[in-house]
């Protein structure tokens, strides 16, 4: 790969890892209240399922799911940064930001300006999600072939 490659390589990594880094060390920093708006979401999601037993262990369980999250979102980040295993990262980021998109952004469950907010951010996701398919799922597209 030509050194020009390798740069703009880098630079397209650096740039999708620094959005999750910086959310993940907001997380750290910010337990407290994460963990709170993670509740309150979930407690949201049980209102419009009418009580769903599964929303409601997830609330129970919501401590570890907040750790899982900071855990593949940090690991994730930081392995698509430094470029070393960077496919296992995209997928780390994957597990992790997929769910996240789902029930964080539930434009389906909304009407009027807060319906368009929600639907900007959930496409918004969908188009980091399709990048980081594109990391982990083509190395060519990350080492394309000498011609």
């Amino acid at each position: 790969m030509s050194q020009k490659r390798k740069v703009l390589f880098f630079i397209g990594r650096a740039l999708i890892s620094f959005i999750f880094l910086i959310s993940g060390m907001k997380k750290i920093f910010n337990w407290e209240g994460c963990l709170e708006n993670l509740i309150m979401t979930l407690c949201d999601w049980h209102i419009h399922l009418n009580g769903s037993a599964f929303i409601e262990w997830l609330m129970h369980a919501a401590p570890m799911l907040l750790t899982f999250a900071l855990f593949f979102e940090i690991v994730g980040a930081l392995l698509l940064l430094v470029g070393y295993c960077y496919r296992i990262g995209a997928l780390f980021l994957l597990v992790f930001f997929m769910p996240v998109t789902i029930f964080q952004h539930p434009f389906w469950f909304q009407v009027g300006d807060q319906y368009q907010l929600e639907f900007q951010f959930f496409l918004t996701n969908l188009a980091l999600i399709g990048g980081l398919l594109l990391l982990s799922l083509n190395p060519r597209f990350a080492f394309p072939s000498k011609q």
